[in-house]
């Protein structure tokens, strides 16, 4: 994992706080997207949600969320 702490103005840092950047497993995804969750009000993913079948970033996205995954 590599975070990335934003050096941007006061007024635009309210809006970026955070970059990670997670190796492509469900475990990894998962324990990420559920701590900027717990730590922030709005979390957005971006990447990996690409058109090839073995992509498992909704499947982390899911599982942090307690959701099932619905095809």
């Amino acid at each position: 994992m590599v975070t990335f702490q934003s050096d941007l103005q006061p007024s635009i840092k309210s809006i970026y706080t955070q970059v990670v950047i997670v190796s492509d497993e469900t475990a990894s995804i998962s324990a990420e997207v559920r701590a900027a969750s717990d730590a922030y009000e709005i979390v957005i993913t971006a990447g990996g949600v690409g058109p090839t079948r073995d992509d498992v970033t909704l499947a982390g996205v899911a599982e942090a969320l307690g959701k099932p995954l619905v095809r």
